[in-house]
């Protein structure tokens, strides 16, 4: 899938998109879906996101060829849209929930006028694409947070200065302004997180290191502009251990002792309702 997004050219939020909505539609699934029935599901997916990102991007011509290429034909619009059907009715047709990568174009906002802004986006993109992979770390914290993480470990990749670490707290406490000191423990766990994931694959020593290559080749190209990485990926992991063992010295024990509770600060996604365990992935839909 990410593959054909990227020779067909469609925005990375579409994909992300696709992604969470077959996810919260597989959490709500008792029952293992057959070969055929995932294909149409996947399709039904695209087909919603396409319709509600925008009528100017994708007119009702424009969705229904690519709908009909990417599946080479095989499948019926007419069957599309009626897996479509069943899709929202079990989603309670809540659509157009934010995506990570949402999130992180909001957080990027005030990089605008910074010269280094792409390569910063650029990383932070790529390292939220690749926990696409991991089901329990895209899951395991709010996606406000994973974003903020996925930016930050960017951040240091390229030895940001301090400046930059301190407006990401800042902005990130917009989102989460009643669980502040929380929300920073979290926000370093999951940088150690995303950044033990990609030095993991970037050795080679991770299940999805053939699914990294072809992201890794991706981000080299649009990395070609701005003389690569300034940091290695264990040197930007070790930079974390560093800063976060001088914050957590002065954070609070009880507080230290929580570090899964990430659902419960008010943001602009949507309630936590439930949690549930389906073809190995975990899913707290926030």
């Amino acid at each position: 899938m990410m593959r054909s997004f990227e020779i067909l050219q469609l925005d990375d939020n579409l994909l992300h998109a696709v992604v969470l909505t077959l996810d919260r539609y597989y959490a709500r699934r008792v029952t293992p879906m057959d070969e055929a029935l995932l294909q149409r599901v996947l399709l039904s997916a695209v087909c919603t996101e396409m319709k509600i990102t925008s009528s100017m991007e994708f007119p009702a011509d424009h969705w229904q060829h690519l709908l009909t290429h990417l599946c080479q034909g095989r499948v019926s619009l007419a069957a599309i849209l009626r897996t479509e059907l069943d899709v929202l009715s079990r989603l309670g047709f809540v659509v157009g929930v934010p995506t990570p990568l949402a999130f992180l174009r909001g957080l990027s906002i005030r990089l605008r006028a910074a010269e280094e802004a792409p390569k910063w986006q650029y990383l932070a993109g790529f390292l939220l694409e690749l926990t696409l992979f991991d089901a329990d770390l895209e899951y395991t914290y709010s996606h406000v947070i994973l974003a903020a993480a996925a930016l930050g470990a960017s951040y240091r990749a390229f030895a940001a200065p301090a400046e930059r670490h301190q407006d990401l707290l800042e902005d990130l406490s917009t989102y989460l302004p009643d669980t502040r000191r929380s929300s920073e423990v979290d926000l370093f766990a999951c940088q150690e997180e995303i950044l033990t994931l990609w030095v993991q694959c970037s050795a080679g020593a991770h299940e999805w290191v053939d699914f990294f290559r072809p992201l890794q080749a991706k981000l080299n190209r649009r990395l070609n502009n701005f003389g690569g990485l300034a940091m290695s990926p264990p040197e930007a992991l070790r930079n974390l251990q560093e800063a976060r063992s001088g914050f957590s010295a002065s954070v609070p024990t009880e507080i230290c002792a929580q570090p899964g509770d990430n659902c419960s600060g008010s943001t602009n996604e949507a309630p936590c309702e439930e949690k549930s365990m389906t073809a190995n992935r975990t899913l707290c839909e926030c």
